[in-house]
């Protein structure tokens, strides 16, 4: 059994450390803007300061930088730092991500953002070797997903399990997915008032494979651009 992971999110916590913390394929969804990569990054942030595991993060979109300077407005320890490895390749493939996890020997989680940037193959089958790199190396990897625009079309704007579909997760490929997370803050589609320190935000639990469906609501920190339960 391994150790028990703390994510910072009672939700995120039931699902690691489910079935004695065997690895875990998660999806974070949302549309542009929402703060997947600023939720995912939180929980990075725990896993590092209150368990002291390393992290593998997987940045397709931003560079190295981008993604220190949001871990910098986070306030981490100094030497938490250490514990964080940021891989920034725009043509990364699944053997790429595979090669770089089999060189850490402590690693608490690996995070890829966002998945729809990976290259090569179509996405089923990306989560699909993306469940057996968890399986074979016994690790969690979350993943950031970027929704269609038709969902701005709705009048409820609120991530579905069906809006996954889109990118043709169907039948057994659906079932690679141990969780599926979708992120929603209602000021996103509206008129977002800067001055505004902090905002609300749901984080629907749209898919468990250890437990029952529900909704959270997070506060969101938007000068730290940061979420707490």
């Amino acid at each position: 059994m391994k150790k028990v992971l703390h994510t910072g999110f009672k939700d995120f916590d039931n699902i690691v450390n489910a079935d004695g913390g065997k690895g875990k394929l998660i999806s974070v969804a949302s549309r542009p803007l929402v703060g997947k990569t600023a939720l995912i990054l939180d929980i990075v942030k725990n896993i590092v300061v209150k368990d002291e595991k390393e992290v593998l993060i997987f940045s397709f979109e931003m560079t190295k930088s981008q993604v220190d300077r949001l871990l910098d407005k986070k306030l981490l320890p100094l030497y938490a730092k250490d514990f964080i490895h940021i891989e920034y390749n725009g043509e990364a493939d699944i053997n790429f991500i595979e090669s770089r996890i089999s060189k850490y020997n402590n690693l608490g989680l690996v995070v890829i953002d966002y998945i729809d940037l990976i290259g090569h193959e179509d996405l089923s089958t990306i989560v699909y070797k993306l469940k057996n790199i968890c399986k074979k190396n016994n690790i969690h990897i979350i993943f950031a997903q970027q929704l269609l625009k038709i969902v701005d079309a709705r009048v409820d704007k609120r991530p579905r399990l069906s809006d996954l579909y889109n990118y043709r997760l169907r039948g057994a490929n659906m079932d690679n997915l141990d969780a599926v997370f979708g992120l929603y803050r209602q000021s996103r589609f509206e008129n977002e008032k800067e001055y505004e320190k902090t905002d609300l935000a749901e984080l629907l639990l749209l898919k468990n494979k250890y437990g029952k469906l529900k909704k959270t609501y997070l506060t969101f920190n938007k000068r730290k651009i940061s979420f707490k339960s």
